[in-house]
């Protein structure tokens, strides 16, 4: 039953990811190694890389 949860979690971030890759925006994580097998369709930023998202925000 371990396994049914993981392929849960999986599936939504495949959505998040198709969303993302759909609109031509980036998808902001902080758990990119996640997306690293889409890597190549999606643009995967950490929130620390875009201007005003990271340290740098207020």
């Amino acid at each position: 039953m371990r396994n049914r949860g993981g392929a849960r979690r999986r599936s939504v971030e495949l959505v998040i990811a198709a969303t993302a890759n759909v609109h031509g925006v980036p998808l902001l994580t902080h758990n990119a190694g996640d997306f690293r097998i889409i890597d190549d369709l999606v643009d995967v930023r950490h929130p620390s890389e875009v201007p005003g998202l990271g340290a740098d925000a207020q």
